[in-house]
């Protein structure tokens, strides 16, 4: 951490419905290059406070700055550098088609009209890839996404989310992978993706990424990614002892 301007700012941030609590009262403060958890069971706000920091859902009370940017007022720049991934309903991949396909009209969408669209075989798009897969084998590009395993699917989406180089990626449901080997699979890519492999990582723009990603319970979380509550119990350095690696 710095002592520079936090990316997330909250304070006694709270969400209720007509059922009760949501989440919160929650204070944040998430720096540049941080990896953070939000560690709840199903139904504990973990996924409206994911989309709530990246200006996709409103929050009824508390104060929240994003970038500096101080919500409601500034979520349209808050969703323009903000990126999801592995979101139930909102990101899915049509098993019907190929990355090739998938990533291609992704990159059109955040190509100027008088741009040519990138390609696969594009350096914008392989470096995406390289980033997210490290050293496991990148998919075949014309396969179909039922033909993908559970694991290549969600890097694919996190690489997908990474195309438009945001300097905030929310990852939901980590835990939604069964294989616990799998899940600490992208607890690791997330750490690469904010530390880099010297810890100084930064974004084209000089930015480094910041990342906070949701699981069901605190095993699930690596012992060494600080974790808050999405009820409001603070965050955690470490998670019990039962878990610590050997």
């Amino acid at each position: 951490m710095t002592s520079e301007q936090p990316v997330i700012r909250a304070r006694d941030l709270l969400l209720e419905s007509t059922r009760g609590v949501v989440y919160g009262p929650v204070d944040l403060d998430v720096t540049a290059g941080q990896l953070l958890g939000l560690v709840s069971p199903e139904g504990g706000g973990r996924t409206s406070l994911l989309l709530t920091l990246a200006g996709r859902m409103r929050f009824g009370s508390g104060s929240l700055e994003v970038f500096g940017h101080p919500l409601p007022r500034g979520t349209g720049m808050v969703q323009r550098h903000s990126a999801l991934a592995n979101f139930a309903d909102i990101d899915e991949l049509d098993d019907g088609l190929t990355p090739r396909e998938i990533l291609t009209e992704r990159a059109g969408l955040l190509t100027p009209l008088w741009r040519r669209v990138p390609r696969w075989q594009d350096p914008a798009i392989l470096a995406s890839l390289q980033q997210v897969f490290g050293e496991r084998p990148i998919p075949d590009p014309d396969c179909h996404v039922w033909e993908l395993t559970a694991l290549d699917t969600t890097l694919l989406q996190i690489a997908i989310a990474l195309l438009g180089s945001p300097r905030l990626l929310v990852v939901d449901d980590i835990d939604a992978l069964h294989d616990p080997a799998d899940q600490l699979a992208v607890w690791r890519t997330l750490q690469r993706l904010t530390d880099g492999p010297d810890g100084t990582e930064e974004t084209d723009g000089g930015v480094r990424l910041t990342v906070i990603a949701s699981a069901a319970a605190p095993d699930l979380v690596p012992p060494e990614v600080a974790w808050v509550d999405p009820a409001g119990r603070p965050a955690h350095a470490l998670v019990p002892a039962s878990i610590q690696e050997d």
